[in-house]
């Protein structure tokens, strides 16, 4: 992608990224007169990206990288892409959590967790990882998630209130994780979620 920066005499920016999949992006800047740039850095990235170039100086301030005055360079930038659990706020009285990978928030389907029931399951403490690429809905190299989770077992109550308390089982399931924006695309019932239960172990 290229665009040329109106009132700047023919400056053109560049950029090559494969963004969300991976964290890399390079900026090209080439022109006749030196221009300032002010480069968006989401919150999630805020402590934890590289800028690597030939300017000198930089502030991140509001949300920006604002960079130093130039008419010819080559900007690359590092955001981190490792899954991360976002958890909800306290006052909203759910103690739930999703899961999110740079910009992306990802949900849990029915169709990729064959043989569990995903309104009934509880994400356990532990890392979350990238699971092996997939193709969904004609999008190739899609990257899913993978997190250590557990499935109520004693959800046949016989009665609206019970004296026992919610138990999960024993084992410890894989669950997987898709980027939200390409649920309902492999068939299944169309069941999704995006917030999940989490409980100590």
């Amino acid at each position: 992608m290229y665009f040329v920066i109106p009132g700047s005499e023919g400056t053109v920016i560049s950029q090559r990224t494969n963004l969300p999949w991976s964290g890399d992006v390079e900026l090209k800047i080439s022109g006749p007169k030196a221009v300032k740039l002010a480069l968006r850095i989401p919150d999630w990235a805020a402590s934890n990206y590289t800028c690597r170039s030939s300017l000198s100086g930089g502030e991140l301030h509001d949300g920006y990288l604002h960079l130093p005055a130039v008419a010819n360079a080559t900007i690359n930038l590092t955001f981190p892409l490792q899954p991360r659990k976002v958890y909800a706020h306290p006052k909203t009285g759910k103690d739930e959590i999703c899961i999110m990978r740079g910009p992306l928030v990802y949900c849990v389907e029915d169709v990729g967790n064959p043989g569990v029931d995903i309104d009934h399951i509880a994400l356990i403490d532990g890392p979350v990882a990238d699971a092996p690429a997939a193709t969904i809905a004609d999008v190739e190299d899609v990257v899913t998630i993978s997190s250590p989770g557990k499935e109520l077992v004693n959800t046949n109550w016989p009665s609206l209130y019970s004296s026992e308390g919610w138990r999960y089982g024993e084992l410890t399931k894989e669950l997987t994780f898709v980027p939200f924006f390409l649920r309902m695309n492999r068939g299944g019932n169309g069941g999704m979620r995006v917030w999940v239960k989490g409980i100590l172990s």
